[in-house]
């Protein structure tokens, strides 16, 4: 049971980094200077901004990672609300199958 418990854990942290692929992103402009794209589901943990989006400028800098935020706790809860919703599917269908 342990070992289920395990995977049914390990393919929620997964979903929940794939909803950053898959669920689109909400961009909000605060002001002229700063633009950002949130992304995540069902809680945005991950936020990319765009500061001085207005400018013609291209962004020539290297780094990926630059002016990206990532909040570790909106992705915990995420990670436990699909381990919560697989976990009563499997109950909810274990229960089906024996009675």
């Amino acid at each position: 049971m342990r070992i289920k418990r395990r995977r049914i854990f390990n393919l929620s942290a997964w979903i929940a980094l794939l909803t950053i692929l898959l669920a689109p992103g909400k961009v909000i402009i605060e002001g002229e200077d700063v633009a950002r794209i949130e992304y995540g589901f069902p809680f945005r943990f991950i936020i990319k901004y765009y500061p001085n989006h207005m400018s013609n400028s291209l962004d020539t800098n290297p780094w990926l990672i630059q002016d990206i935020q990532i909040q570790l706790l909106l992705y915990f809860f995420n990670v436990m609300l699909i381990y919560g919703i697989i976990h009563i599917i499997l109950t909810i269908r274990k229960r089906m199958k024996n009675g």
